[in-house]
């Protein structure tokens, strides 16, 4: 039978299986092998893969749609290559690189012209004065005929040749960086502020003007100055910017006046500011006890001078002040020593030697200072006299402060207190003669180097804001009194007298625009008054008056100056 014929794949048993022999009843079907599952990790690779295939497919797609309209368009999607065909493009390579566009992956390579050599001598090289720090894009040098012809020189000698400068685009403009830099100009570096002896002073101490040399000491004092001028006759009250501003400027003006260029500082910053609460501090009323010491230094030799025995006292108070609780000297006599009729109460502090036993060099000194001491004498009683005007009684008792606060808000109804007649509610605004005394006690001092005459133009004619901080400090003592009926120790700051400051100011511009021109003349009046008694002169230049002026024209009119002057003429007939 054919199937007997048929050899058998199954091994006989009588025959032995090599070691390379598979055992085909060991062996598992293909579609009965066990499928293994994908880790959650490779699936998420697997997908991320394939999101990257489909927009890669789809940016190929977006591309090829691009190319076409812009191939029906009649145009290339990148420009000739002719000049560069032998280069090999980077768009070529099968790989992929980055996220570039092949556009922005494309290098243009460009050649660079060839660079001429002259010999050494044969052109003068350019001076480095003449560079100009300029910055602008640079085009490519178009190549002459010339340059074939020229000889390239020895190389250990050569130089090169000066460039011609390069050809701009119409469209290209120089960058602002450029710009700067073309127009930026040197400057030397500020002097740094040198102390005084070249020591610093040591960190506790306030800073003033006299830690600095001599000269740096001079700039900021002058700066100083200038400041206390604006505050007082410009804006009383600034605020922080403008007060930074203003120190910076005048120190600056300082600078260029003495003819230095120093550094200004935070600390010198800070000592010219504070000038501000230094001037406005000068204004407030003076306690009847400062208005006495010029008195009290001068009576001794007042009486030595006149051969009279002196008391044995430094100290001479008057006998309405003896309750004032002010910084009496500790060696007042108790109340039962004095008299209700003395005028003036002396305390045995020093003890003085009888008029005979005077030597005749005391009585020479005394006789010396007297003049000197009976003007401080005039002055003194002067200004107490201004102080006690307005009616109020400086012993604190329970009488007398009700009185103060009632005559307080008499003056203060309607500013009474600054007319010209305040206890009578007579006379003109703004015309009060104390507030001119503050105004010539506190800026034109008498044979000082007062504020007022150093920037004399500042005050002419009298500033509208200087007037309103005098009559703020007057108002500022008798709120005072009103409030307690003695004059407290509140202090004069901004804190408490802007918003009153304030107010006077509208006050005294409303004044002024009732009639400018009258104001004005009473406010020149004003400072030729403090002129002069700060022991200046105003001289008012004036020009030709109207009828010198027609006279001397008429004389100018018919003559002639071309004319021959005789010789034997007299000069005396001529005139």
């Amino acid at each position: 039978m054919p199937n007997e014929n048929r050899p058998s794949t199954r091994p006989s048993a009588s025959r032995k299986r090599t070691r390379d022999e598979v055992d085909p009843s060991n062996e598992i079907p293909q579609n009965t092998k066990k499928q293994r599952k994908s880790s959650k990790k490779q699936q998420e690779i697997n997908q991320a893969q394939q999101l990257a295939d489909i927009k890669k497919l789809e940016m190929t797609i977006k591309k090829l749609k691009k190319e076409l309209k812009t191939a029906e368009a009649g145009k290339t999607a990148v420009e000739d290559e002719d000049e560069i065909a032998n280069f090999e493009s980077e768009e070529d390579d099968p790989e992929p690189m980055s996220s570039f566009r092949p556009e922005m992956r494309h290098i243009d390579t460009t050649i660079l012209p060839r660079q001429r050599l002259i010999p050494a001598g044969s052109a003068p090289r350019p001076a480095f004065t003449s560079v100009t720090n300029t910055m602008a894009p640079l085009d490519h040098y178009s190549s002459n005929d010339e340059d074939e012809d020229m000889d390239f020189g020895n190389p250990t000698t050569a130089t090169t040749s000066q460039l011609t400068a390069p050809s701009y685009h119409p469209s290209r403009s120089p960058s602002p960086l450029a710009s700067a830099l073309a127009n930026h100009t040197v400057t030397e570096p500020l002097q740094v502020a040198g102390w005084k002896n070249g020591i610093a002073p040591t960190s506790g101490n306030k800073p003033c003007a006299s830690d600095y040399s001599d000269i740096v000491k001079r700039v900021i004092l002058k700066a100083c100055c200038r400041y206390e001028v604006f505050i007082v006759t410009e804006n009383a009250f600034p605020d922080s910017d403008t007060q930074l501003t203003k120190a910076q400027d005048y120190f600056a003006e300082a600078c260029g006046t003495i003819g230095v260029d120093y550094r200004v500082t935070d600390r010198i910053l800070g000592i010219i500011k504070a000038r501000g609460s230094r001037i406005r501090v000068l204004l407030p009323l003076p306690h009847p006890y400062d208005l006495l010491q010029p008195l009290t230094k001068a009576l001794p030799y007042l009486c030595l001078s006149f051969s009279i025995i002196p008391p044995t006292s430094t100290t001479i108070l008057p006998a309405p002040f003896d309750a004032l609780p002010r910084h009496t000297p500790s060696t007042r006599p108790s109340s039962a020593s004095t008299s209700a009729s003395a005028q003036l109460r002396v305390t045995s502090t020093v003890s003085n030697t009888p008029a005979g036993n005077n030597t005749s060099h005391d009585v020479q000194h005394c006789q010396r200072n007297s003049a000197h001491q009976r003007r401080k004498i005039g002055a003194g009683w002067r200004n107490l006299s201004n102080y006690l005007k307005y009616g109020f009684k400086p012993r604190p008792t329970s009488k007398n402060i009700t009185n103060n606060k009632k005559r307080a808000e008499e003056l203060l109804e309607d500013d009474c207190f600054c007319w010209a007649s305040p206890l009578g509610r007579a006379g003109g605004f703004a015309e009060y003669r104390h507030i001119y005394d503050i105004l010539h006690n506190v800026f034109f001092q008498k044979w000082q180097k007062s504020l007022g005459m150093a920037y004399a133009d500042n005050f002419n004619p009298l500033p509208l804001p200087t007037l309103a901080l005098i009559i703020t400090s007057i108002a500022f003592h008798i709120q005072q009194y009103e409030h307690d009926g003695i004059i407290g120790k509140q202090a004069f700051s901004e804190t408490f007298v802007k918003d009153l400051y304030e107010g006077y100011l509208k006050k005294v511009e409303d004044w002024v625009n009732l009639d400018p021109a009258v104001t004005l003349k009473l406010r020149e009046r004003a400072y030729r008054h403090a002129i002069r008694f700060g022991g200046g002169s105003v001289t008012t230049v004036k020009g030709m008056s109207e009828e010198a002026k027609q006279r001397a024209q008429m004389e100018l009119t018919g003559r002639d100056v071309d004319a021959p002057v005789e010789e034997d003429s007299d000069a005396s007939q001529d005139l």
